[in-house]
């Protein structure tokens, strides 16, 4: 079952749609034009109506792969520090900037 409910707003018109399905948790989605609530609510409907879509869908987002970055983290904590204190420290207020040595990181005094 659809039902559409029209918000106005201080600028416009908003349209929110919602879908309620035996056997499926509700669905609901805002738009901004009556047509795309009419184009997407068809759409979910006919794919609520296949045999068990939303497993489908689950399914299919497992089967899905991380794309490997393009640049590889190797760097240490150490590089990392000492890059941070290059780079962003000297834009730091006067009073930030006081830290101590890079040696003393990670000893037990």
């Amino acid at each position: 079952m659809t039902t559409i409910n029209v918000y106005n707003g201080k600028k416009d018109k908003t349209f929110r749609v919602q879908i309620r399905r035996t056997g499926h948790p509700p669905i609901s989605e805002s738009f901004k034009s009556f047509r795309e609530v009419k184009q997407w609510a068809k759409i979910m409907e006919t794919g609520l109506a296949m045999p068990n879509p939303l497993m489908r869908i689950k399914n299919q987002l497992e089967n899905i792969e991380p794309q490997p970055s393009s640049q590889e983290s190797s760097y240490t904590m150490k590089d990392l520090i000492s890059r941070y204190r290059k780079d962003v420290m000297p834009f730091k207020a006067k009073t930030t900037q006081k830290t101590n040595e890079p040696s003393s990181i990670g000893s037990k005094n």
